[in-house]
């Protein structure tokens, strides 16, 4: 990317380091005065850099003191940004190897329909991070007495959003084979350094167990990309975010290298939720040497929305809406010249494709899309759409995610490669391939491959998909379908396992397994509801590993060449 050389020391507009006093006013004033007068690039002196204006302050106040409900589409016209930059072209936000330090609760950055875009060069923190850790010293089923270790020990009833089970002194702290969310119903603090929790459920906590606390569980993104085009972020390190760490929402072309997310130092969690999530993106989404460690859910989601069919107007046009907050709490709709792909909701199949001729946003949200040809006669007011136009391409290579919580790569796109990389003790499966109802995430992928990755012992907590360890491919919908997926390759892959199940393979077709080297993984794979699935040139470090196929698999096209497997019909 070519940049313009003219630029703006922060420094200019009393942006000073080390000061220990609030930046934002000032920041504000430079990133206004780029705008006005088409400045390219705002470089920043290398230190820390404190932003804690009174309204993050009050924010956080008003979570933590008062119980205001802050999480995901809640409140969305209360919740406060740091800086927004709108409709800047070829701009560099330069941080010079800086620390921005955020107090309080506030979403750090948003860049609306910029274009050209390069952020790097900084690491960004929280004074305080919304989360604590403790011990369980009492409990029955409908609460327990907590003893507050770190984070938040004397601010009283504090709220808890979400909690799991830990080992704070372990390499790998994260476990979540006990966890919940939204089942704290209140708090209390009989002492300093205690909170007890009272649940709308039972649960099963048990005295002594390590608990991570997060006080909120998806606030708004640290960075978000929304309507930009070809953008650069390297050499940015995210230590904590109080929701996900970046969302790309309705962007194109958007690379990132060394990107870094883990916790600071003495912490076991960095982002609360996802360290990257994208949302009907377009053109190709690329990581390279990017580094994942102890996020709250996955290191990277690429995916659409389902548009759910709300009314059929007449035979051109349908109402329809996204039934679900978008993570960004931002509007996800299709463009005019966009191709939609028409699908079951029971089983997620397409069955038809359309383009859209015309679009109407609604004040309710809901969509009114004229199309170019006639809908389908069959077109039921229950099925969805999908749009094969804001499909973005993935690649990553060279990175690796170690210790998070749930699954490292959720992968519901198209033409993706994944290389190189390693997955370290992931709680849940390291890689699902999938496309969900219950999230309304499209859409059923093909061209995947998966090469030359390291897998070590993950699949173990929170975020394990039937009992795979490496990588699940599935269809979350609730009725199963032969073939939902094409054309995944796993090829020359090393999995360490922990005696489970290595692979799971459903709703699958085209299918290329080769060239893997499976260790301490008592069953290799189970395939059901696939076809045309090719398993040869393994290597095992056992005999008679176990090959499960499935009653929904067409069996003749199931070819397993590898002749130390012992092949296992299922229900």
């Amino acid at each position: 990317m070519t940049l313009s050389i003219q630029f703006v020391k922060a420094s200019d507009f009393g942006v000073k380091p080390d000061t220990g006093k609030d930046s934002t006013e000032a920041v504000r004033n430079a990133i206004r005065h780029c705008k006005e007068n088409g400045i390219r690039r705002i470089v920043f002196e290398q230190g820390r850099y404190d932003f804690k204006h009174s309204s993050f302050i009050e924010q956080y106040d008003l979570l933590m003191k008062h119980g205001a409900q802050l999480d995901l589409g809640q409140s969305t016209e209360q919740k406060v940004i740091a800086f927004q930059l709108e409709e800047m072209e070829e701009f560099e936000w330069d941080g010079g190897f800086s620390q921005f330090v955020f107090h309080g609760l506030v979403q750090p950055f948003a860049f609306i329909r910029c274009r050209n875009l390069k952020i790097h060069r900084f690491t960004m923190d929280w004074e305080q991070p919304l989360f604590s850790i403790g011990v369980v010293s009492s409990a029955d089923e409908m609460s327990a007495l907590i003893d507050l270790q770190e984070g938040h020990l004397d601010e009283g009833a504090v709220p808890v959003a979400a909690l799991m089970n830990v080992d704070r002194y372990s390499p790998y702290p994260l476990i979540g084979s006990i966890e919940s969310f939204s089942q704290v119903d209140r708090t209390e603090q009989p002492s300093p350094n205690r909170l007890r929790l009272h649940y709308e459920n039972p649960q099963r906590l048990k005295p002594g167990m390590q608990l991570l606390l997060r006080h909120i569980l998806n606030y708004r993104m640290g960075i978000l990309l929304y309507e930009c085009m070809f953008v650069e972020v390297q050499d940015v390190t995210l230590l904590y975010a109080p929701g996900m760490g970046i969302i790309g929402h309705r962007s194109e072309h958007l690379s990132f290298v060394r990107l870094t997310v883990k916790p600071g130092e003495g912490r076991i969690l960095s982002t609360n939720t996802d360290a990257t999530h994208f949302i009907s993106c377009k053109g190709k989404i690329k990581f390279a040497d990017c580094y994942f460690e102890s996020m709250g859910d996955d290191a990277v989601n690429v995916h659409g929305f389902y548009l759910k069919v709300k009314k059929i107007v007449d035979d051109h046009t349908v109402e329809v809406f996204v039934d679900i907050t978008p993570q960004s709490e931002k509007l996800d709709f299709p463009d005019v010249g966009d191709h939609l792909e028409i699908v079951r909701s029971q089983t997620l199949e397409p069955y038809s494709t359309n383009e859209v001729a015309g679009i109407q946003l609604c004040p309710d949200g809901t969509l009114i899309l004229q199309m170019s040809r006639p809908i389908p006669k069959d077109l039921a007011e229950s099925d969805l759409i999908a749009n094969l136009s804001r499909t973005a391409s993935l690649s990553v290579k060279n990175c690796t995610v170690r210790n998070n919580r749930a699954r490292a790569f959720l992968v519901q796109t198209r033409d993706v490669e994944i290389e190189n990389c390693t997955f370290d003790h992931c709680t849940g499966t390291a890689i699902h391939v999938n496309c969900s109802i219950y999230w309304y995430e499209s859409l059923n992928v093909d061209r995947v491959s998966i090469k030359n990755n390291q897998f070590l012992e993950c699949a173990y907590g929170a975020g394990t998909i039937g009992k795979a360890e490496a990588m699940v491919v599935s269809v979350e919908a609730p009725e199963p379908v032969v073939g939902a997926h094409s054309h995944i390759q796993f090829i020359g892959n090393v999995i360490h396992g922990r005696n489970g199940l290595a692979l799971r393979i459903e709703s699958a077709k085209e299918v290329c397994i080769e060239e893997n080297e499976f260790y301490s993984t008592s069953s290799i794979a189970l395939f059901d509801h696939s076809y045309n699935v090719v398993m040869q040139n393994n290597r095992f470090d056992r005999d008679n590993t176990q090959i499960f196929v499935g009653a929904g698999c067409l069996e003749k096209t199931i070819i397993l060449r590898d002749e130390t497997c012992k092949i296992k019909k299922t229900p």
